[in-house]
């Protein structure tokens, strides 16, 4: 019983899908005949633009050109062919032309009386054009010729502003060349107004197809994030594809904005995108519905339709473009059968009072009816404009409130569980809370402990020895083959400590250091020791890096100018200053820790002392470095070339004095 009512249910919304899908025709717009469309009635400032639909003059195999009717005997056409239509499909009566060809179409307005610019819109033809008015090429896209090897097809929408020439005729020339689709010829109408009126058409279709496409493609964001962060809801990850698959079809098709976008986008690569978006969008419609309404699916059913699919889209992606799109009318069959079906479910599903059901049978009759008339425009039934995107993105808005209610009644659940659930935590908080507060108070103190523990070592030892003792007892000494070791001295100090107090001059001692401290953490250098005035830190250890030169130049040059601009204030204060000499110098060295007692983090080798030597051979307030270390930083500093100096048991080496570019 509830089949029949089901089944009742669906013919009547066939029928009225059908019905409602009629060719509405202004009585008020001209129409061509026999090749001549008469505008003596037509007042463009009414209506602003108006088709030039009706019968061109049709030439079959020729390429005429606006020389070719310029004498008194002017070529017989091969018959009269409706715009738009295909050539390959005539009425009764005319001869059959084969679809893959050339042709040329021609149009001859008369008494027409307009005095603005003008502008033409034509979307596309199948699928490589020229067009002329009068003399004027105003229109092409692709390559056109007689030979099929050098036919060039493509899809690209255009809009052309023109002015009218003297008199009140004009002669429209279209040349065609079709070698890729099944069908040859126009299948949208061509538009002539206005310049204002139909650029602003143009515009505000546009604008509205990426206004929605932009909306569909957030959809998809929104709920592929959904899925992706729960795997269970396999209904989010339907709608986020039939989402994508409906970005991506209103961009390839209506004002096709993706091949303004992209011009030189392969025609036959387009064709079998816009196929696609049709046979891969049906399965997954059908899974989304399948998601919904489980029940009510027969398994044998849904697998054959997915099957169905997966054929036609091998078939779009390995045949040639003219032999997939022959299959059109099945392919479209199958679409309406497919559809049918998935209403049909909705019936049932309605009937056995499911949850959405009657706001998914309201969407899919919308879809369905979009699919009825767009069927029927494909097949060029009707002329009018196909409107599936907009129906299907109707149908996706009420899919997407479907899965907002379904995921906030899931919520709400949770939320509720949620509730239950800390109740039972608090009594249960409690409990642990009494029983855990001396041990919390144990931990802190502990916590506190360990902290200045650790503090306190990683004061003595680079955090990576310190770890390393924390878990072995123990550190081994390693080699580094490039370390840059920094020197300080101050100037004179044994001279300036007897001009201060012990304590005076530990405390200046100890306000440089804080400083040099600061700029070497600053730096990523590690700090080795400190000896009376020296002062002695390197970088690339012990975690090694590329970048210790120049860390190391920079973190200098920052010590100079402190010590510059410290001393000056002091001696504005009358009082005694340091004078600072900084060496610099690059090469291997072996660190680790020497002694159990007291032990210290430090470094040998003849780098550190090539570094020493550096400090000892240069002058005051300079950054005085190496040849070596010269080599690694010379890109990103002025380094004045000091020559070849004598180094205490080293003999003569190249010295720099290094400054900021």
């Amino acid at each position: 019983m509830k089949t029949a009512i089901c089944l009742r249910l669906l013919f009547v919304f066939i029928v009225a899908g059908f019905t409602s899908c009629k060719l509405k025709i202004d009585p008020n717009l001209p129409v061509a005949r026999q090749g001549i469309m008469d505008l003596s009635d037509f007042d463009i400032n009414k209506k602003g633009k108006f088709s030039l639909d009706g019968e061109w003059a049709f030439y079959y195999n020729q390429l005429l050109y606006p020389a070719d009717f310029k004498n008194h005997t002017d070529p017989l056409p091969d018959a009269f062919m409706n715009v738009p239509g295909y050539w390959n499909e005539t009425k009764e009566g005319i001869k059959k032309f084969n679809g893959c060809g050339y042709a040329t179409y021609r149009l001859l307005l008369t008494n027409y009386h307009f005095n603005s610019l003008m502008a033409l819109r034509i979307w596309e033809t199948n699928s490589a054009y020229r067009l002329w008015i009068n003399d004027e090429l105003i229109s092409f896209a692709g390559v056109v010729s007689a030979n099929p090897d050098s036919v060039v097809p493509k899809i690209i929408p255009r809009v052309k502003p023109f002015y009218l020439p003297p008199g009140d005729s004009l002669q429209i020339i279209l040349q065609i060349a079709n070698t890729s689709h099944v069908n040859g010829g126009l299948r949208s109408s061509i538009d002539i107004g206005e310049a204002d009126t139909i650029i602003r058409q143009r515009d505000n279709s546009r604008n509205a197809e990426l206004w929605m496409a932009a909306i569909m493609f957030i959809l998809f964001v929104y709920h592929l994030l959904i899925f992706l962060l729960r795997k269970k809801e396999y209904a989010a990850l339907w709608f986020a594809l039939l989402c994508l698959d409906s970005t991506i079809r209103n961009l390839i098709t209506g004002e096709y904005i993706f091949y303004t976008s992209f011009p030189g986008f392969p025609y036959a690569a387009g064709i079998r995108i816009e196929y696609l978006t049709v046979t891969m969008g049906v399965p997954i419609y059908v899974m989304l519905a399948f998601e919904f309404f489980k029940q009510e699916w027969s398994l044998y059913i849904r697998n054959s339709i997915l099957l169905i699919c997966v054929a036609e889209s091998l078939l779009i992606i390995f045949f040639p473009v003219r032999v997939f799109t022959g299959f059109l009318s099945i392919i479209l069959l199958f679409v309406l059968l497919e559809s049918v079906y998935l209403v049909y479910i909705v019936i049932r599903a309605m009937i056995n009072k499911r949850e959405f059901a009657i706001i998914s049978f309201i969407s899919y009759c919308i879809c369905f009816a979009g699919i009825v008339h767009d069927v029927l425009v494909a097949r060029l039934v009707i002329n009018d404009s196909f409107i599936i995107f907009y129906a299907f993105s109707g149908f996706l808005l009420m899919q997407a409130y479907i899965l907002a209610y379904r995921n906030s009644v899931a919520y709400k659940k949770i939320e509720i569980l949620s509730e239950e659930l800390n109740e039972a935590n608090i009594t249960l908080e409690k409990k642990v809370e009494d029983r855990t507060a001396a041990l919390n108070l144990t931990n802190s103190q502990l916590t506190d402990e360990k902290r200045k523990s650790d503090e306190l070592l990683l004061n003595i030892l680079p955090a990576e020895i310190a770890e390393e003792l924390r878990n072995d007892g123990t550190s081994k000494a390693r080699r580094y083959p490039s370390v840059t070791v920094m020197f300080t001295d101050f100037k004179d100090f044994t001279q300036l400590s007897e001009e201060l107090t012990p304590e005076q001059l530990v405390s200046e001692i100890d306000y440089c250091y804080r400083q040099f401290d600061t700029i070497t953490v600053k730096y990523g250098l590690e700090k080795i020791k400190t000896m009376g005035d020296a002062y002695i830190c390197a970088g690339g250890l012990p975690a090694m890096n590329f970048t210790h030169p120049e860390d190391a130049a920079l973190a200098a040059l920052d010590i100079r100018d402190f010590m510059i601009g410290y001393s000056n204030k002091r001696r504005e204060e009358g009082k005694p200053a340091f004078a600072i000499r900084i060496g610099i110098h690059t090469g291997p060295v072996v660190a680790g820790i020497v002694g159990y007692k007291k032990f210290a983090y430090d470094i040998w080798g003849d780098t550190v002392n090539l570094a020493a030597r550096m400090e000892s051979s240069g002058e005051i307030n300079k950054v005085n470095i190496s040849g070596a270390t010269w080599q690694m930083i010379k890109d990103k500093f002025n380094c004045t070339h000091r020559g070849k100096i004598d180094a205490k048991n080293k003999g003569a080496i190249d010295m720099y004095f290094a400054e900021r570019k």
